[in-house]
């Protein structure tokens, strides 16, 4: 008879372990998916922040060759500006207008 009770007593307390095992197991396999999930996480916030990085770059860029652009077309139109005018007042000495004329 107490021979029968040190075996239920074991199984007893064999479930027990094993329970116990079971819930470290659960909690260690919950905590391992959590840390995989903060890690995707931070690995997507910075593709995220590569990304924006990227695209602000560009746009900055961008900017940049179209305010060289617009001062390179600005150069010429006012170099074709004097161009046109020296020519004019050039022709318009050369058919005898009086430079007090021309000025005016």
């Amino acid at each position: 008879r107490e021979e029968a009770e040190l075996q239920r007593a074991k199984r007893e307390l064999d479930a027990i372990r094993a329970r116990e095992q079971q819930v470290k197991e659960e909690a260690r396999i919950k905590k391992e998916l959590e840390l995989q999930r903060l890690r995707e996480e931070e690995r997507e916030a910075e593709e995220k922040e590569k990304l924006e990085k990227q695209a602000k770059e560009a746009v900055a860029k961008y900017k940049q060759k179209e305010l060289e652009r617009i001062a390179q077309e600005q150069k010429e139109k006012d170099a074709r500006e004097k161009e046109y005018k020296r020519r004019l007042q050039e022709d318009l000495i050369n058919s005898g207008v009086d430079e007090k004329h021309i000025a005016a």
